[in-house]
């Protein structure tokens, strides 16, 4: 950059003669004799009102014309040198891991000990690894011997029924249904099996039956008891994510642990929830692998981990499950299919959906929910011995199903293709169902348990939650896994202290020890200004850390009522606090006192604060954004518009006075860095003497007869600076005598610092309410706030604030 700038520099001005314009020449005023005035441009010679490029820039910047070429070269060869390395670096390193599948463990005291005493399994034959012992697809996993703890983990008693569900979403500015009239119902120790071609809706109903949707309408009647779904229903049941969502830094107990912590009553004590995910891990057999973390686990182990966490939050209701067996191999769904199984012959009530399952795998299954596309069911009931009563529904309507062939597969075909001709026309599965005797017989029986439930003793009542654990229980716990997710995730960390330390030298050194002549002035006007590097580096780390976890909260952890959005808020903000205070210190020594700024307490302890505000308004900033923005695509667009309104309109790149209009009169006001800059140019020039170094004066000579006093005072007095006179006698002329007068060239006051201070302050703690704000109307509220609403209301007041200033003016 630097060979680039000479040469474009130089090439500009080179040969030129400047003439020096009126503003430039001093002195100025009615008494003033042309003749004997001086040119405040660098590179001026006595008596002299031209200036030549030439000596402009070699003033100015020490650049020579000379080296025009050899800078072209020196561009040539960078670029030359980028490419082999490039081309290099691309053959011999590599970038992608080797290997894959080794669990990586926490670092536990007894893990510890192990290490150190190289414990060894006395029969080697019999040795096994962790990860072969705990592979479904090697043995047997789920072994009977923990039928007895199946038993225990299951209670419910309640019955849930579901009729005439319906969704519509919009669609191409009409509506489209996805579910067209499901009924259905499901009782402790029932498993059934939502099924369909791919679109049909399955997980839709599945989303819907479980309180997930956020958009669109929903209609119908789902009950509990027969009594309309309350607070706690959502909380009440698990829900199994197809993607398998978690904390990828937690443990697989520490995931546990925080389900059951967060998720079971309030009223039971800490440690009987923790032991509790005792006889999860035992029962899900994962005690030998309890602390690895969840990012290296398996596919399997990722699934059973998934159903464990919902297990851990004892749901009272039925568990739901979004395609258990994805990514498994057929002896690995089956074995979490028949643990599934187990835990249905225990008492739980479950639902899942799932998508070509093998004969054994629906032989696990006690009833068969099947839609069509468009969320409309062709068959409710039982499996059968071998899906007999599957084969004998479509047997009676003309359709056979083949010998040793899968009932699964049948019924998908069956669907798929229609029915046998009747009177010359397909049947249709869609309103054959709804005229079937099963279908008479399913209503029939949602009506009678509906009505046995309701005469059933009412349980006692209880205040009802939505959230098991109190806001503080959440906000604690939430704000201890954030803290144990930044430690084990470094690099994120190290990103923060590496910009601070490389720019904190960078600023710091390259502007050693200021002197306090006018050329330092700029100086001490762009060390500090040079802060604005670190934003673009911190908030593009901050927003995708702040993205993932939001992610998690809103897929998975806010629709299991896990925890809420005050919580997530507050653990997010407070998380980010202690690396801004350390890389805040660490920036302010080695940027502050190498410049040679003020060193007396009060001015240093200001501009700590400051440099510490500023830390806490960047990654406050980051995250408002993030809570905000729909996208990484919105955030992406977003962020460089900040970047470059908090660094053009701040009165330094561009003066206040040589800001547009439109922008001078409500952009700089509001830009935060404006008032941060301010503050801190206000504390660090107010009462600074200035002297001129040699060479920074701008040169006259007095008319005979007169001194530089004479000849000058007056024009020194109405504008700034001081006059004196060399031991030649000509006349020197400084444009500053102190660092108030700079700052007045800047719009700022030195006396109002503090004023300064505290409207910075507002906009960092206005950034992080941004971040509750945001995240309520926009992520809990679904409240619909486009980038063009915001766009427009911000040009409307952009607009109102140009008119009351023009009309003040």
């Amino acid at each position: 950059m630097s060979y680039a700038y000479e040469a474009v520099l130089t090439n500009e001005f080179s040969g030129r003669t400047m003439e020096c314009s009126p503003a430039n020449l001093i002195p100025q005023g009615p008494d003033v004799d042309p003749a004997y005035q001086g040119c405040s441009l660098p590179g001026s010679t006595l008596g002299s009102n031209t200036v030549s490029g030439d000596a402009y820039f070699e003033t100015s910047f020490g650049y020579s014309r000379s080296h025009l070429w050899r800078n072209l070269g020196a561009l040539i060869a960078f670029t030359a040198l980028y490419i082999l390395v490039t081309a290099f670096a691309s053959e011999v390193f590599s970038f992608t891991t080797g290997g894959g599948g080794a669990l990586i463990f926490k670092r536990t005291h007894k893990a510890k000990k192990m290490v150190n005493e190289e414990q060894k399994p006395l029969d080697e034959e019999k040795a096994t690894t962790p990860t072969e012992h705990t592979s479904v697809g090697s043995s047997d996993t789920l072994q009977s011997k923990k039928d007895m703890a199946v038993g225990n983990i299951s209670n419910g008693k309640s019955i849930f029924t579901w009729e005439n569900v319906e969704y519509e979403v919009p669609y191409q500015g009409g509506k489209r249904k996805l579910l067209n009239g499901v009924n259905g119902y499901v009782k402790p120790g029932i498993m059934i099996a939502l099924m369909g071609a791919s679109g049909a809706g399955k997980t839709t109903l599945l989303n819907t039956l479980s309180q997930r949707q956020t958009l669109g309408t929903v209609s119908g009647d789902m009950l509990v008891d027969g009594k309309p779904l309350g607070v706690e229903f959502q909380r009440g049941t698990g829900f199994c994510e197809q993607m398998d969502l978690h904390d990828e830094t937690a443990t697989i107990r520490e995931a546990l642990d925080f389900s059951a912590v967060l998720r079971q009553d309030r009223n039971v004590p800490r440690q009987e929830k923790l032991d509790y995910v005792n006889k999860i891990i035992e029962l899900l057999e994962l005690q030998d692998i309890q602390d690895a973390i969840v990012g290296s686990l398996g596919v399997e182990q990722r699934k059973r981990l998934t159903i464990g966490v919902e297990l851990a939050a004892k749901p009272e209701l039925l568990l739901f499950l979004d395609e258990p067996t994805s990514g498994l191999d057929s002896q690995s769904a089956f074995s979490i299919i028949r643990f599934l199984k187990k835990l249905s012959n225990s008492g739980q009530a479950i639902i899942c959906t799932i998508h070509q399952p093998s004969s054994m795998l629906i032989q696990q299954f006690d009833m068969v929910l099947a839609l069509n596309p468009g969320g409309n069911p062709f068959y409710f009931g039982p499996v059968g011995d071998n899906g007999s009563a599957i084969i004998d529904y479509f047997a009676k309507r003309g359709t056979q199903c083949p010998p040793n062939k899968n009932v699964a597969e049948f019924l998908l075909e069956t669907a798929a293709k229609g029915g046998a001709k009747i009177n010359g026309k397909r049947v249709n599965w869609n309103k054959e169902w709804l005229k079937s005797e099963q279908n008479a017989e399913m209503l029939k029986e949602i009506q009678r348990l509906k009505e046995s439930r309701l005469n059933e003793p009412a349980k006692e009542a209880s205040e009802q939650h939505a959230f098991a654990a109190p806001i503080a229980a959440q906000t604690m716990e939430l704000t201890k896994r954030t803290f144990r997710q930044y430690w084990r995730d470094p690099s994120y960390l190290y990103a923060k202290l590496f910009v601070s330390v490389i720019i904190g030298i960078f600023n710091g050194f390259s502007f050693y020890n200021l002197e306090n002549n006018v050329t330092s002035l700029q100086s001490r006007l762009f060390t500090p200004f040079l802060i604005l590097l670190i934003p673009p580096t911190i908030v593009n780390g901050v927003v995708p850390k702040f993205y993932q976890n939001r992610a998690l909260w809103e897929a998975r952890e806010y629709p299991s009522r896990i925890y809420g959005w005050f919580a997530f808020c507050t653990a997010q903000v407070v998380a980010e606090i202690p690396m801004a205070i350390i890389s805040s210190v660490i920036y302010f020594l080695l940027w502050y006192y190498p410049t040679n700024m003020p060193r007396d307490s009060s001015t240093a302890g200001y501009m700590f604060l400051m440099t510490l505000l500023f830390y806490f308004f960047m990654s406050s900033w980051g995250q408002w954004i993030c809570a905000f923005a729909p996208s990484f695509n919105v955030i992406s667009n977003v962020l460089p518009f900040h970047f470059v309104m908090v660094s053009l309109f701040n009165g330094i790149v561009r003066p206040y006075a040589q800001i547009p209009v439109f922008w001078r009169y409500w952009m700089y006001w509001v830009n935060p860095s404006t008032w941060w800059i301010n503050g801190v140019l206000a504390a660090t020039l107010r009462g600074l003497p200035i002297q001129c170094a040699e060479g920074e004066s701008t040169l006259f000579n007095p008319p005979p007869g007169e001194t530089c006093q004479s000849y000058a005072g007056d024009f020194v007095r109405t504008t700034m600076g001081y006059v004196e006179t060399t031991a030649n006698g000509t006349c020197a002329y400084c444009p500053y005598a102190s660092g108030d007068e700079y700052l007045s060239t800047l719009n700022i006051h030195g006396s109002e610092k503090w004023r300064d201070f505290g409207i910075f302050l507002v906009f960092v703690f206005s950034n992080w309410l941004l971040v509750y704000f945001f995240i309520y109307t926009v992520r809990v509220r679904k409240w619909s706030f486009g980038m063009g609403h915001l766009f427009t209301a911000a040009g409307k007041l952009g607009g109102l604030l140009l008119k009351l200033f023009q009309k003040r003016n």
